[in-house]
This record gives C-alpha cells, sequence and structure tokens, in this order.
C-alpha cells in the first residue's frame, strides 16, 4: 500500500455516519473504496473552485474547475512537490437519467514554472469513464460529503504527471444546492436539472492518479492460456463444419 499523503482527501474524510444514495443504475467504478483512495499514486487539488452544469433533458453534463498554486503530491516528492501555479479544467460529458456515462473528453491546461511551462500548455486530456454525484459512506465511520465524482482514462500526460497511473479520479467536494430534488420524490440525481445558479461555489477539489490495472485487472497467464486453447478449438470446430 503506497503511503502517500493527501491533504485534500484527509480533510473530507470526516468522523460521522451518511447513508449513501445509489444510481438507479449502480456506477461500474464509483465512489472508490477506502482501500482504493489509498493506492493513488499522487494528487493534486488544493485551492481549486469549480462550477458546472447538468440537463435532465439533453443529458448534458459539463464541469470547470479553475486552480491556484495547487501542489502536486507524489510519493518520490516532498510535501510541496511541483506547484502548478494555475490550472483549469474542463469536463463535457453526456450522462443519462441512470447516471450512466454515454460518453466524456477532459482536459487540463495550465502553467508550471518550475519545469518551464509559463504559457497555457495542455497538461492531461482524457476520456470519461464513470461518473457519480452523492455521498459515500466508507462503513467505518467516516464518509465524504455529498459531492460529483468522475473517472477519467487519461491518454495524454505532461510532464511531471507521467509515470502515476493513466486512471484519473476528479472529485469536487460540495454539497450542490438543486442536485437530487425533483417534482415527484423519490427520484434520482440524475433525472434533475442543476442550474449554474446551484452548481458553484466549491470547497475544493482532489484530483488522484491510479494504476490503470487497479480497475482493469491484467488476467492471469493461466487465464490468458485457458482463453487461447478456447479460441483455438473454436476455430477449429469451425473448419470442421465447413
Amino acid at each position: 500500500m503506497k503511503q502517500v499523503t493527501f491533504a485534500v482527501i484527509i480533510c473530507a474524510l470526516l468522523a460521522g455516519t451518511f447513508s449513501a444514495r445509489a444510481d438507479l443504475l449502480p456506477s461500474p467504478y464509483l465512489p472508490l473504496s477506502t482501500e482504493q483512495f489509498l493506492q493513488a499514486n499522487g494528487s493534486f487539488g488544493d485551492d481549486c473552485m469549480a462550477s458546472g452544469t447538468y440537463n435532465a433533458f439533453n443529458q448534458a453534463w459539463s464541469q470547470t474547475d479553475v486552480c491556484f498554486g495547487t501542489h502536486l503530491h507524489t510519493a518520490t516528492t516532498d510535501v510541496n512537490g511541483i506547484t502548478i501555479q494555475f490550472g483549469q479544467s474542463n469536463l463535457a460529458g453526456l450522462v443519462n437519467n441512470f447516471g450512466e456515462v454515454l460518453s466524456g473528453v477532459f482536459s487540463f491546461v495550465g502553467t508550471i514554472p518550475e519545469l518551464g511551462i509559463d504559457d497555457m500548455s495542455v497538461l492531461l486530456t482524457g476520456t470519461l469513464l464513470d461518473a457519480f454525484y452523492g455521498p459515500v459512506d466508507f462503513g467505518d465511520g467516516s464518509f465524504l460529503p455529498p459531492m460529483t465524482h468522475a473517472l477519467i482514462e487519461l491518454d495524454y500526460m505532461a510532464e511531471p504527471f507521467a509515470g502515476l497511473g493513466s486512471i484519473l479520479y476528479w472529485g469536487s467536494h460540495a454539497d450542490i444546492g438543486q442536485w437530487g430534488e425533483c417534482a415527484n420524490f423519490p427520484c434520482d440525481e440524475w433525472q434533475v436539472n442543476v442550474p449554474v445558479g446551484a452548481y458553484a461555489n466549491y470547497s475544493g477539489s482532489s484530483y488522484l492518479f491510479f494504476d490503470r490495472e487497479l480497475f482493469f485487472p491484467v488476467p492471469e497467464p493461466s487465464t490468458l492460456a485457458l482463453l487461447s486453447l478456447g479460441l483455438l478449438g473454436f476455430g477449429l470446430a469451425r473448419k470442421r463444419t465447413a
């Protein structure tokens, strides 16, 4: 288990109990468990503020996050790490009324003067894998308050992010006022509209990097061998019947 200090996570793991609402269609990867959080390779997100909208009619979800002087924490750097002087995340996706991601793209641009990146540059890009809104109860007396969660598979990582893992988690700590309210209660959180006025003024964000294998385990060699033998047998059977 990696020993990485994440101030943004520790602040969010509050003592108490909280009943989590589940999506009508359970998210395949979210919310993350305590064990998964502790396996992150790096993080940033202090001093970030996000805003966005969700429209239940056209199923469009957008979210923007602006960060000032946020530090990259990894297992091999000191507590301050490398400073992203200015950064902005942009997420545009389609999430149906059951909470299922249909599509989505993510980008993070910014400046890192310590590395000579003084002009706004593309630092991360990827596609949306999963989305979730609501509280997270870890079952051990700790919980995360209602917030947006996004899981992203990165296809581009600039230095110094390269090597931290191609799966990015983006969680924004906030209780969005109108998310979860609907005319016919009970309802799912993705069946309501969240206007920009009710979707702002976050108390912070967390960006965590994970190895892809944590979510997409590589099959054991024996499993691959059995699969190969099965495909070979299927091919030979087709030849005999041809």
